[in-house]
């Protein structure tokens, strides 16, 4: 069952140099696009089936166990694969994001 959250974030918060904007658990991906990209920057984690990453730097194939940062502003796509992808998330903003990694960068779990 998919469970989403976006917690309230109180203005004493906003100054920190992370914010968590909202998160999912085992949420089921058919196909986003974000030609815009997102306001804050998303890491995604495969739980089950698997799914295509498509950005302007990035075209990968994600499986369970392995994930991906998108940073904020980059124009992305997903799709998933015909059995289906189910993933946990994460929308991260705050000061401390200039420091991350501006290109996508991929995590593998099962290595």
């Amino acid at each position: 069952m998919s469970e989403i959250l976006f917690p309230v974030i109180r203005e004493s918060e906003q100054v920190l140099p992370f914010v968590l904007n909202g998160l999912a658990s085992e949420y089921p991906v058919e196909r986003i696009v974000r030609p815009q990209g997102l306001e804050s920057g998303w890491w995604l984690l495969t739980r089950s089936g698997s799914g295509r990453v498509i950005t302007g730097k990035l075209v990968s194939a994600l499986s369970p166990g392995q994930a991906v940062w998108i940073a904020p502003g980059e124009p992305h796509e997903l799709v998933a694969d015909s059995q289906g992808w189910i993933v946990d998330w994460l929308s991260i903003s705050g000061r401390g994001l200039p420091g991350f990694s501006t290109d996508p960068v991929l995590f593998d779990q099962t290595q």
